[in-house]
C-alpha cells in the first residue's frame, strides 16, 4: 500500500474533483423526491426518497456548469471554479495567483504543485468510523435534561435543553461520551453550541448514514419543547 504523498489520501486531497462523494454527502446535494398521490386518504410513506443514489464526479458537474453559465470562456470558468472546489476541501494544490496560473498553462511553461504527504489528523479523520449504536427513543424532555445536567455538569451550560434531550432521544446514555466527544474534540477550548450548531455536528460526523442523519431530525423534533396549557388555562386544574 502506498503511503504519504503518493498515498490514496494524498492524491484524492490533491485532486478532490477527480472523486465522486460519498453517498451521504451525494444524497445531500440533490433534491429531495416528496412521494404525492393523485387521491386523497393514501398513506405517504414518512422516508425521504431521493432522485439519484449514485455518486456523480464532480469534475463532470463542474465542466457543465461553466460551460453553460460563460461558453465563450468556459476553459478559464472551468479552471476557476476547479481551484475555488478545492480550496472547500482545504486542498494544498491552489496556486496563489489564478490568473498567472492559468497563462502558464496556457504558454507550457506551468509548475505543478507536488502533492504533499497528510497530517496525522487527516489520517485519524480518514479512518474514523461513525458510531452505530444511533437509535431512535421517546424519553421527555425534562427527564432527559435532568439526566444529562447530573451526568455531565461541567458540560452543561455548553448545549441547550433541546440539545440535551436530542442527546437520550438519539442514542443509550453509555454512548454519549463518544458523542459528547465529537461536540466538543478540544477539550481546552469548549465554547457553547446552539442547536443549528448542535445538529450541523453531528450530521457531518455521521454525513456517509443517510439513515443516522434521519434518525438525529427524528430525535430533535421529537424533542421540541412541548406547549403546557396549564399556565394558558389555570381554571382547568381547578375542581368543580
Amino acid at each position: 500500500m502506498r503511503s504519504g504523498a503518493l498515498s490514496d489520501l494524498a492524491i484524492k486531497q490533491h485532486h478532490p474533483e477527480s472523486f465522486p462523494l460519498d453517498i451521504g454527502s451525494s444524497i445531500s446535494t440533490h433534491d429531495a423526491h416528496l412521494p404525492m398521490h393523485p387521491l386523497r386518504g393514501i398513506k405517504l410513506p414518512r422516508n425521504i426518497k431521493n432522485k439519484k443514489t449514485v455518486a456523480r464526479y464532480p469534475i463532470n458537474d463542474i465542466k457543465n456548469m461553466s460551460s453553460f453559465v460563460n461558453p465563450s470562456i468556459k476553459h478559464q470558468e472551468t479552471f476557476r471554479s476547479v481551484m475555488e472546489y478545492r480550496q472547500k476541501f482545504n486542498s494544498q494544490n491552489v496556486p496563489q495567483n489564478l490568473e498567472t496560473a492559468y497563462k502558464q498553462r496556457l504558454q507550457g511553461n506551468y509548475t505543478p504543485i507536488p502533492p504533499k504527504a497528510p497530517s496525522k489528523l487527516q489520517l485519524e479523520m480518514s479512518t474514523q468510523t461513525a458510531s452505530a449504536s444511533i437509535r431512535l427513543f421517546n424519553h421527555t424532555e425534562d427527564e432527559n435534561v435532568s439526566k444529562f445536567n447530573q451526568t455531565n455538569p461541567e458540560l452543561s451550560n455548553l448545549l441547550t435543553d433541546r440539545s440535551k434531550a436530542t442527546l437520550y432521544n438519539m442514542a443509550d446514555e453509555e454512548h454519549h461520551p463518544h458523542l459528547l466527544k465529537v461536540l466538543f474534540p478540544h477539550e481546552r477550548n469548549m465554547k457553547k453550541l446552539s442547536d443549528s450548531e448542535f445538529k450541523h455536528t453531528l450530521a457531518s460526523y455521521y454525513y456517509d448514514s443517510p439513515s443516522d442523519i434521519e434518525t438525529i431530525n427524528k430525535a430533535f423534533e421529537s424533542s421540541t419543547p412541548h406547549l403546557d396549557t396549564r399556565k394558558i388555562f389555570p381554571s382547568d386544574n381547578l375542581e368543580i
